[in-house]
């Protein structure tokens, strides 16, 4: 809706808009000089209106009254109806929910599975003497005989493809009834898995290990966690135990020791 003092019949704005192939919808169907839609407009110039394309079609349209929706409002209401297949063309199609694949190459056991099945399967349904067989008596272009053997030479190849997959890794989601105890002990296991990985040296939140050792219920109290809070208090101690056991080795003091490593440390 376009609010102002323009004539929205024939003012430069509406040339404008009519020149992006968009068309006034109210006045075509109320009229040139419809209702007045600003208060203090005696002269009943239309100069709020609703503009859409051409290709949207409009169930219906109109005006409301000054307050009917907007209190203490200067103008009143302009709306239309068009149904949300019109406006956006199309229905949106459902989303389609990626599901778990059983093969994967991340585990070279998981691939020795398939092709030991793959395998097998093919020898039972002989697809590789029927392919050497197609293969022999096949000649360019093919004849309409052939074309429809090589489409159920791999329809079977596509049927035992999605077999051996099926079969080469058994998914256990959703297998184990849940409860409490099942929780618990999940929390546990990621919690344990995380600070493995950060003892891998992967890219891991520490607080991310944080929450998941508290929700574990994993006493954390003497853990790194709980160090890090004052690692710099901590960081002194041990440098000023360094320092002692490096000044009797060397046969110096102790305070000078401290100071060297901790010139060390700054630079």
């Amino acid at each position: 809706m376009l609010d102002g003092n323009s004539d929205m019949r024939d003012s430069p704005l509406a040339t404008a808009l009519k020149n992006c192939s968009l068309t006034e919808v109210l006045l075509h169907r109320h009229g040139i000089s419809g209702p007045s839609t600003f208060r203090r407009n005696q002269t009943r110039t239309p100069i709020d209106s609703i503009w859409a394309s051409p290709g949207i079609s409009i169930l219906a349209r109109g005006y409301l009254d000054f307050d009917q929706l907007l209190t203490g409002a200067d103008h009143c209401t302009l709306w239309i109806d068009v149904s949300f297949v019109n406006a956006f063309g199309h229905v949106m199609p459902a989303i389609v929910k990626p599901k778990a694949r059983c093969l994967h190459c991340r585990d070279p056991r998981v691939v020795h599975n398939y092709v030991r099945r793959y395998e097998a399967l093919a020898h039972q349904h002989k697809l590789l003497p029927k392919i050497e067989n197609f293969m022999s008596r096949a000649q360019y272009p093919l004849s309409q005989l052939l074309q429809e053997e090589l489409e159920t030479l791999d329809n079977l190849r596509v049927i035992i493809t999605a077999e051996a997959e099926k079969k080469c890794r058994k998914l256990r989601t959703g297998q184990v009834a849940f409860s409490s105890e099942l929780q618990q002990a999940s929390r546990t296991i990621k919690a344990y898995s995380l600070i493995h990985k950060k003892l891998l040296g992967r890219k891991v939140s520490s607080r991310l290990i944080r929450r998941s050792l508290q929700k574990a219920g994993i006493d954390s109290h003497n853990s790194y966690y709980t160090i890090e809070k004052d690692h710099i208090a901590k960081r002194q101690s041990h440098l000023e135990e360094l320092a002692e056991a490096l000044a009797v080795e060397q046969n110096i003091t102790k305070s000078n020791m401290l100071c060297q490593l901790r010139e060390r440390e700054l630079q």
